[in-house]
């Protein structure tokens, strides 16, 4: 994957984006470590796809949630949305002011007898704005990303779009 320079600002924290989303409740699965239902929401990115539908089905375009981890000094960003039995979404990792988008689609179903080629990913556009630079456990995240991917998997081009703020807790994996 490509790399991107984070970009710092420092009063992201501040923007009008996160009071509104104060006013809105997280999306939660029963699959969710420690599930608080009654908290706040933690993502209005928009992230988009046509590995099933149209790209520009906006429907469910922002149900997703945001939530950060430290894996020794690299940041992990996901943002996404889980069933238990399949999840979408993306993850930025975050490690020495540069960060990578890594497009993420996961199910339960098993296939056999089919294989399957290398992944391929095309960076078309990336941005990625945080709060700061390095993060430790128990420090919140605020950021906002823009990109703009493209996936050959098994032959199929597969179009990422994803834009918005984003706000999260760092916990230990």
């Amino acid at each position: 994957m490509q790399s991107g320079n984070i970009k710092i600002d420092t009063g992201i924290a501040q923007s009008p984006v996160y009071k509104m989303l104060d006013k809105q409740r997280d999306f939660r699965t029963i699959f969710h470590r420690g599930a608080d239902t009654l908290r706040s929401k933690t993502s209005n990115v928009s992230y988009r796809t046509n590995r099933y539908r149209s790209i520009d089905d906006t429907a469910y375009a922002r149900l997703n949630n945001c939530g950060s981890y430290l894996i020794n000094e690299t940041l992990k960003i996901n943002i996404g949305i889980s069933s238990g039995f399949v999840a979408d979404g993306f993850t930025i990792n975050c490690h020495n002011r540069l960060f990578t988008i890594l497009p993420y689609h996961e199910t339960d179903a098993i296939t056999v007898g089919e294989e399957e080629k290398p992944v391929t990913f095309q960076v078309i556009n990336q941005s990625l704005t945080l709060s700061k630079y390095n993060y430790q456990i128990n420090d919140s995240v605020y950021g906002k990303i823009n990109f703009k991917i493209i996936e050959t998997n098994n032959g199929q081009k597969i179009h990422h779009i994803g834009y918005g703020y984003f706000r999260a807790k760092v916990d230990k994996r």
